[in-house]
């Protein structure tokens, strides 16, 4: 970064681990060992932006200036990547792209019905994904098998939304029967913390960014 800065070239840092915390309940193993004094070192030599992943939520987080993207995985629904511009005055815009799948085995993914496209598959392994660790999840509580689907399918679109970067608004969550059971009988559950604090980013897009900047001398 000294180096960068004498020869009047701007950075933009890369690491698998986050430097910025991106979930209250993913940070113990998600963020670098001494993430504070990595962070206090980026914003002194005037970096706007590290990538990051690991988490493999699209995600992005920002403290004082310093922008922490989450870049979501390739392997995980909905299978997108980041396309960085960078203006000449320094400012950068960030913006996710979908893999274009045009082959997939449908046999090996193991989930049964006919999809007409990668993307379709892919939604329905994670989801199916979702809905197992539910199963296990929701097994010790007291519920109808109807209050078990209604806690269920919340769970499965707020974590695929999650993921995506593309969280409801929070009224359209907490208006659901699901969201009420999930209060009442899941407070206590890890998934029902971790809906919790989805909420924190209720109807916002991580799937875009721009930071304005004018470094021209």
């Amino acid at each position: 970064m000294k180096r960068a800065e004498k020869a009047g070239a701007s950075i933009i840092t890369v690491t698998h681990q986050n430097v910025l915390a991106q979930n209250k309940l993913l940070s113990q193993g998600f963020l670098l060992d001494h993430h504070e004094e990595m962070e206090q070192l980026l914003k002194a030599h005037g970096i706007a932006l590290n990538l990051s992943g690991h988490v493999h939520i699209q995600h992005i987080a920002e403290s004082g200036g310093l922008y922490d993207i989450a870049t979501g995985s390739l392997t995980v629904f909905p299978h997108r990547y980041g396309v960085l511009t960078v203006d000449p005055d320094g400012s950068i815009t960030y913006e996710t792209k979908p893999v274009n799948v045009d082959r997939w085995d449908g046999e090996k993914a193991g989930i049964p019905g006919e999809y007409g496209d990668f993307e379709a598959l892919s939604q329905a392994y994670f989801d199916a994904c979702t809905r197992k660790k539910m199963k296990k999840e929701l097994e010790a509580l007291s519920v109808s098998e109807e209050e078990l689907a209604q806690m269920t399918e919340l769970a499965v679109e707020m974590n695929r939304n999650y993921f995506a970067g593309m969280t409801k608004p929070e009224q359209e969550v907490t208006d659901t029967e699901g969201w009420e059971l999930w209060k009442e009988k899941g407070a206590e559950l890890f998934f029902g913390k971790y809906m919790d604090s989805m909420l924190e980013d209720a109807g916002c897009n991580e799937n875009k960014l721009k930071i304005e900047r004018d470094l021209r001398p």
